[in-house]
């Protein structure tokens, strides 16, 4: 899933034209800073097919912030049980960050079946996702936290959904990525490579 820390305001256009370019128009958008608040409220007016996700969100209230600017999904680095119910009772699509089984089975609890495992690799890669993954065989994962393209062979797991990772807009010196084009190119080559290992 591609992952976007916005450091300037005018980067949601380029953002939302490309993704909608590619066979995977969702991005999220990491919500650090009043900059990423103003990329979230342009993106969501501007999309046209695109899922336009907020990332980072930790309490309700930044919850229903980005929900009023437009936000189509909400993603966090932990489990929250009072945002995971708000998000639930107000049908809004939430992907809790979860890294042990009881943040699981709160999540399996809460009715969710779509979570994010973060930090993947600090908490033990895929080695330690699959001597608890067999327990909850209704759950999938997103895997998420300085994660690159060198990863994306862990699609190759049929319980992970997803790799999110910033790559996808930023240059090889970390800036954000302007370049419309070029962001298509890689999210392009990122689908292709997706697919090799979902297909495995």
């Amino acid at each position: 899933m591609p992952t976007l820390f916005a450091e300037d305001e005018n980067i949601a256009a380029q953002v939302v034209s490309a993704i909608e370019k590619t066979e995977m128009p969702v991005v999220e958008i990491l919500q650090r800073g009043d900059i990423a608040k103003k990329v979230l409220k342009q993106a969501a007016q501007i999309k046209k097919t695109a899922l336009i996700g907020a990332g980072t969100v930790c309490t309700i209230e930044q919850c229903k912030e980005v929900v009023d600017l437009g936000a189509d999904f909400i993603v966090s680095p932990g489990f929250n049980p009072e945002l995971v119910d708000w998000c639930v009772k107000n049908k809004v699509k939430v992907i809790p960050g979860v890294s042990n089984p009881s943040e699981i089975m709160l999540s399996v609890n809460a009715g969710l079946s779509l979570l994010k495992a973060y930090p993947f690799n600090e908490f033990g890669g895929l080695k330690f996702f699959d001597s608890i993954a067999g327990a909850f065989p209704q759950v999938r994962f997103v895997a998420t936290g300085s994660l690159g393209e060198d990863d994306l062979h862990y699609l190759s797991h049929k319980r992970i959904a997803a790799i999110g990772g910033v790559w996808m807009f930023q240059t090889e010196s970390d800036h954000t990525l302007y370049n419309k084009e070029k962001i298509v190119d890689i999210m392009n080559k990122s689908i292709t490579i997706a697919k090799r290992y979902k297909m495995q």
